[in-house]
């Protein structure tokens, strides 16, 4: 024992028996382990607790007198303590060498704590173990958080797999590159492999990497970011869609020092995006398909009811009796019918197929609903139908809108509305409901006390060629499609359709459209009816370019009834010569025929013949109603356009407006 300034440690224990004879390496030892805040444990050679410091005591909830003469393993592991570890500790002990390891130890209250455990050998002067002593680190909370990161990671891995996603890193200056495992994966390189970025460049696809290699030289040298989709080609030939992004980081001084990016395999959107596309094509030319049957449908039926209604209209002029003005009337209602019939399917194809567009032009709505209420009143009538109509006066006289769109709408519900009514009240109304900037709501609500319409069936409204009797009870004619048709015509011009019925009480068809403030024009301006006389035509020279046999006959007795004796070609050639020998004030040009069609014989004519051989004006008379045809055969140098079947009234004023026109433009040149 020593005197003076202090004592030794070991005074403040019972000594181990096996340890007394060695005083001063106990003296040193115990120094240390009074002053470590790890847990100490001293045992003898065979593993037999002699002594533990007070930090063990704290730590593990033992007493030195709890555990003196125990293996530390006897209570310290539990059902979580690895195994292999437990054994690679006992052979360690048994070969009497320094050893580390981590374990998990549990606490007298069972709590487990993850340990590092230094455990060296004690030897005295005969270099013969005595015993061993163990340090022990508390690492929970390195343990905890390894832990944290490993399943960080994992879930990174895991996040990145199912998302087929991969990050990499590239440093400027070492050109050191890391790719994330998943990155190995989707490129199906060898993680091991050496030249990282040759093995990538070369597997992409020879035609997206000039677009790729420039991308990340402006990344490198000008610190720019990047994305980009480009192809590789795999193993097996099988190509990738890969979506690359890249950031750069910067030093102070704003140059570029490494990138870091990700990549994407978007092989399955990709493809998904290409089959989209070609199910999107094959939709397109579906729908070409489809129109040029249409067209073609609407040619073929047009021309012979051309003949029909034509030959009922000059019939119906005639002198007859009774009997077969009842028969020529039946004629001309069937054939307006059937021209109803073939306007709604076109119009619903078009629209289907998103070509139509709105002409809106200055249009009276005063004037929109009387002509609406005046083509109607007569059906009203002959039901017993009272038809009324009012327009809200804060609206403006005159509106910006498709003045032709907007009465086919009405006309469709207006129309609805007669045939569903016997002896009943039908109303339009129209209203303003706000104003917002230079645009105006309005709102247009027709309403019948008819037959109603049965709430089950109401949502199937609107649906094409949906008819809400069936077909073997159906007691109205119709299509189906005036609804559909009006539904996405109103939606053309902004507004929306809202419907209410009740069967035996009648129903409710409301829509809105969006308009601007028109010019105001005197009120009620419209051209006056033109009576055409009959010797007032007779001066004009014209050749009717038509290989129908019906339709030339019909043309003839149009004329015939002006005291116009027409010239006839029977093809696009013939029309050509004639023209060359004669001139012409019009010439009415049918487009398809054989030899040369339509459009050929009219560019033919003017880019052939001088200025005063050419005629004064070119009249399309086809039976081809698409709008884009209209255009076409203005596009090929034609004048006018009129379709059939011909309206006999709307014929003529033609004539007379050219005409007219001719003689204008020839006084003007005297």
């Amino acid at each position: 024992m020593r005197n003076g300034t202090g004592t030794f440690p070991f005074t403040l224990f019972t000594y181990p028996k096996c340890l007394m004879k060695h005083f001063n390496e106990l003296e040193k030892l115990s120094l240390v382990a009074s002053k470590t805040e790890n847990a100490v444990i001293i045992t003898d050679k065979n593993g037999f607790i002699d002594w533990v410091n007070a930090a063990f005591i704290r730590i593990s909830g033992y007493e030195l007198a709890e555990v003196s003469g125990k293996k530390p393993g006897s209570f310290l592991q539990g059902p979580e303590t690895s195994k292999a570890t437990i054994n690679a500790i006992s052979a360690k002990l048994q070969q009497q060498v320094p050893f580390t390891e981590e374990l998990i130890n549990y606490t007298k209250k069972g709590d487990p704590y993850w340990i590092k455990m230094d455990v060296s050998p004690i030897y005295n002067p005969q270099q013969e173990c005595i015993g061993f002593i163990a340090v022990e680190s508390d690492i929970s909370e390195r343990k905890q958080y390894e832990q944290q990161l490993i399943e960080k990671k994992i879930s990174l891995a895991y996040a990145q797999e199912i998302s087929k996603i991969g990050n990499w890193s590239f440093n400027i200056s070492t050109y050191d590159v890391k790719w994330s495992d998943n990155l190995y994966k989707i490129f199906e390189i060898d993680p091991e492999t050496n030249t990282l970025y040759d093995a990538y460049i070369n597997c992409v696809h020879p035609d997206d990497l000039p677009d790729l290699q420039q991308a990340i030289n402006d990344a490198v040298t000008l610190g720019k970011d990047y994305v980009i989709e480009h192809r590789i080609i795999v193993p097996g030939n099988e190509i990738k869609f890969i979506k690359g992004i890249a950031k750069v980081a910067k030093n102070i001084h704003g140059m570029p020092v490494a990138l870091f990016g990700t990549a994407q395999d978007i092989t399955i959107e990709k493809n998904y995006e290409l089959e989209l596309l070609k199910a999107k094509e094959a939709a397109e030319m579906a729908t070409v398909a489809k129109s040029s049957f249409l067209a073609m449908m609407s040619h073929e039926i047009r021309t012979p009811l051309n003949g029909i209604m034509g030959a009922a209209d000059l019939a119906s002029k005639a002198c007859m009796n009774s009997e077969q003005a009842e028969l020529i009337n039946v004629i001309k209602k069937s054939g307006k019918t059937l021209l109803k019939l073939i306007n709604d399917i076109l119009d619903f194809s078009k629209l289907e197929a998103g070509h139509v567009s709105l002409d809106e032009e200055n249009t009276e709505l005063l004037s929109c609903v009387q002509d609406v209420y005046s083509l109607l009143l007569l059906k009203a009538k002959e039901k017993n139908n009272e038809l009324s109509f009012s327009i809200e006066n804060k609206l403006p006289q005159f509106i910006v809108a498709d003045g032709n769109r907007l009465k086919q709408v009405l006309i469709n519900l207006v129309g609805n509305a007669v045939k569903f009514t016997d002896k009943g009240k039908i109303s339009i109304v129209v209203t303003q409901e706000k104003i917002s900037n230079d645009n105006i709501c309005i709102k247009f609500t027709v309403t019948d006390n008819g037959i109603g319409i049965p709430a089950e069936k109401q949502v199937n409204l609107f649906k094409e060629f949906y008819q809400v009797e069936s077909m073997k009870s159906r007691r109205f004619e119709g299509t189906g499609l005036g609804l559909s048709i009006s539904k996405k015509l109103v939606h053309l011009m902004q507004g929306e359709f809202t419907i209410s019925s009740e069967v035996g009480k009648g129903s409710c068809f409301a829509f809105t459209i969006i308009a601007k403030r028109g010019e105001n024009l005197v009120k009620g301006a419209t051209a006056p009816q033109q009576v055409i006389q009959k010797n007032e035509l007779s001066h004009l020279k014209i050749l009717v370019a038509e290989d129908n046999d019906i339709n030339i006959f019909l043309a003839q007795k149009l004329l015939h009834n002006l005291d116009i004796i027409p010239d006839i070609a029977k093809d696009g050639l013939m029309a050509v010569e004639k023209a060359s020998e004669n001139k012409y004030d019009i010439i009415l040009m049918d487009i398809h025929m054989p030899n040369m069609d339509g459009h050929e014989a009219t560019k033919t004519i003017l880019s052939s013949l001088p200025k005063e051989q050419q005629p004064k004006a070119i009249i399309a008379m086809t039976a081809d109603a698409f709008k884009e045809n209209e255009e076409a055969c203005l596009k090929a140098g034609m004048n006018d356009f009129i379709s059939k079947p011909l309206d006999t009234d709307k014929f003529y004023a033609m004539l007379k407006k050219w005409s007219d026109f001719f003689s204008i433009t020839e006084r003007m040149a005297i």
